[in-house]
């Protein structure tokens, strides 16, 4: 029932939030150790940057463009699956980061949001679990490591030494508790886990390229709406809540647009794996140019349709309020945050868009 829930999630919180406290001890012990030495503060910046918003909302296009269509289907749904997943626990959970002082951390935009899940933590291990299953789906992981068992074990071990740094991390840079980082992966190898046994993202892959029913795009943007309007804390004043709409915008547009044009995987640098029918003369440096100037001209497209694309639906939103709604009704701040929030929906929808606009099309007309 609703109030069992709430009583189950209300002593979950008292426990997390004691352990929060308790070890903020040890962040401290980490910073005392990490924290204020120059060359280890980078190393753990370059790690916990690599997993910012910024930068896995950047590797997504970088991704469908030079290793596969598909491969970015995968990313698309991974990323959308961690962020919803891990910021509504943040935000059903309402647990605060480690306190600054006597913390320290170096960036405090953060602090308007809460800890408990690390997301870095769960796309530590999603993203590159989401690569990774992308080049092994025609075999099973059981004979991967059974033809090339050195192999399959190198991968392996980098993927844990990329989760671990990215974690470890998180908390000495005073982002987050060990308990955060635990949460994190924990329900980052359940997601995983189940993604994996029922093969979603392959079977969303299937559908957006082989199924040609309009239930495919309804279900996409029923799913992308769902997400956003059953947040339990809504709000463009959330931080978190701001970033989701973007992952999934961002996302539904590639798949809408991906259903309706289709794949044209033989001509990415990368595709199955290192192998390509129409590019199969290039060598390994010769696709690495390629794939490198794809993403300086998809970039610079992205960039200019985003803000373009936002400029006009600020503008035109804004008009539409005032044209269709009396101004008894909505306060200017009212009108301004329907406006951004609609805004923030159309720009990541184009991004999403002009990511496989620049695939089907762009790249080709320009060959690419």
């Amino acid at each position: 029932s609703p109030n069992a829930a709430s009583l189950l999630l209300a002593a979950l919180r008292e426990s997390l939030l004691a352990r929060v406290e308790a070890e903020t001890a040890v962040v401290l012990r980490f910073q005392r150790y990490f924290a204020f030495n120059y060359y280890t503060r980078l190393y753990f910046v370059i790690y916990t940057t690599l997993f910012d918003e910024v930068c896995y909302t950047a590797l997504f296009p970088c991704v469908a463009w030079t290793m596969s269509p598909i491969a970015g289907v995968h990313l698309g749904f991974f990323v959308a699956l961690s962020f919803y997943a891990g910021s509504s626990l943040k935000d059903l959970l309402h647990l605060p980061r480690p306190p600054v002082p006597p913390v320290f951390r170096p960036a405090t935009h953060l602090d308007l949001e809460f800890g408990c899940p690390s997301t870095h933590a769960m796309n530590a291990v999603l993203i590159p679990a989401a690569l990774t299953l992308f080049y092994v789906r025609p075999h099973s992981l059981a004979e991967l490591f059974t033809v090339s068992p050195l192999s399959s074990l190198l991968v392996v071990l980098a993927l844990v030494w990329l989760a671990a740094n990215v974690s470890l991390s998180r908390v000495v840079l005073g982002f987050h508790t060990p308990t955060d980082i635990w949460a994190g992966l924990a329900l980052a190898l359940v997601l995983l886990g189940v993604s994996v046994y029922f093969d979603l993202a392959a079977q969303l892959a299937h559908c957006l390229v082989h199924v040609r029913s309009l239930l495919v795009p309804a279900g996409v943007i029923l799913a992308g709406v769902l997400m956003l309007v059953v947040y339990p804390l809504r709000g463009m004043n959330n931080p978190a809540f701001v970033d989701l709409i973007g992952v999934v915008c961002a996302s539904a547009g590639y798949f809408l647009l991906l259903w309706a044009l289709g794949v044209r995987d033989e001509h990415v640098p990368f595709a199955d794996a290192f192998t390509s029918s129409s590019l199969s003369a290039l060598s390994l440096w010769q696709r690495a140019q390629l794939g490198a100037a794809r993403t300086v001209v998809g970039v610079v497209v992205l960039l200019l349709g985003k803000s373009l694309s936002r400029y006009l639906s600020t503008r035109a939103l804004t008009l539409l309020l005032w044209l269709v709604i009396p101004a008894q009704r909505l306060s200017v701040a009212q009108r301004e945050s329907v406006a951004l929030f609609g805004s923030k929906c159309v720009a990541y929808l184009t991004l999403g868009l002009l990511t496989h606009l620049c695939n089907h099309s762009l790249f080709e007309m320009i060959h690419l």
